[in-house]
C-alpha cells in the first residue's frame, strides 16, 4: 500500500508498465477516499448556508424542511472525481516521463481542463439546495450566495398545480407543474422526495382552504 510514495519521482520506464498500473490503481483508491473525506463535509455545509440565506431573505417564514442530496449519489460521484485525479493527472506530478497515453484523450492539458470543468459542474450540482417553508419552495445555489437575488428560483404553494413523484431503481424524481403552465425545477437525485411531495401537497391544500 502507498507504493507511490516509495517510488516518488522515479522514472516511468524504470518502474515498468505493470507495476505502474498497480500504483495507478492504488493512487486512484487513495484519492477517491480522500475526496470523499474532504468534500462530503463541504457538501453538507451547503445545507447550513442555504438555510441561513433563506432566513436572511424571508425572516418571517418558518423553514419546514431542507431537501438534501442522496448520500449514495454524493459518495459515488465524489469518489469518481477523486479516482480520476489519481488515475490520469497525479501520476504526471509524482513520476517522471509518464506517457500521455495513460490519459483518456492522450493529452494532459485537455484532461486537466475537462477534469476542472467536470468538477465545477459537480460542485455546482451539490450546492443546489431546496428549502421548504410554510409559504414557498425556494431553490438556492450556495456557490453564489453573494449574488443571492440573481441566482434563486422560488415558487409559492398557491401557484403549484400538481406534484408528481417518480422513481427508477434507487433514483427519485419530483416533477412540479405550475398553474401558469410552466415547470418548476425538477428535483432529481435528492433523497426522501416522497416525503417532500407530501409536505408540498399538504401546503397546497392549506392554501386552497385559506382561499
Amino acid at each position: 500500500m502507498l507504493q507511490f510514495l516509495y517510488y516518488y519521482n522515479e522514472d516511468y520506464y524504470t518502474i515498468g508498465e505493470e507495476l505502474f498500473k498497480n500504483i495507478q490503481q492504488e493512487m486512484a483508491l487513495v484519492c477517491g477516499i480522500l475526496a470523499c473525506c474532504i468534500l462530503i463535509p463541504i457538501y453538507f455545509n451547503f445545507y447550513n448556508i442555504a438555510e441561513k440565506q433563506f432566513n436572511k431573505r424571508y425572516p418571517n417564514e418558518k423553514v419546514i424542511y431542507v431537501v438534501k442530496n442522496g448520500i449514495f449519489f454524493m459518495l459515488v460521484v465524489t469518489f469518481l472525481i477523486g479516482e480520476s485525479l489519481g488515475l490520469y493527472i497525479l501520476p504526471f506530478f509524482i513520476f517522471q516521463n509518464v506517457p500521455v497515453t495513460i490519459t483518456p484523450w492522450n493529452n494532459l492539458f485537455i484532461t486537466i481542463i475537462i477534469y476542472i470543468v467536470t468538477y465545477y459542474i459537480v460542485l455546482e450540482r451539490f450546492s443546489i439546495i431546496y428549502i421548504l417553508s410554510d409559504e414557498r419552495i425556494q431553490l438556492i445555489r450556495c456557490l453564489y450566495t453573494y449574488k443571492f437575488n440573481l441566482k434563486i428560483n422560488s415558487v409559492k404553494y398557491k401557484n403549484i398545480e400538481s406534484v408528481r413523484y417518480n422513481k427508477f431503481l434507487t433514483w427519485e424524481y419530483l416533477d412540479i407543474k405550475l398553474k401558469d403552465g410552466k415547470d418548476f425545477n425538477g428535483l432529481l437525485f435528492f433523497k426522501n422526495l416522497k416525503h417532500v411531495k407530501s409536505i408540498i401537497e399538504k401546503y397546497i391544500k392549506k392554501e386552497v382552504v385559506d382561499v
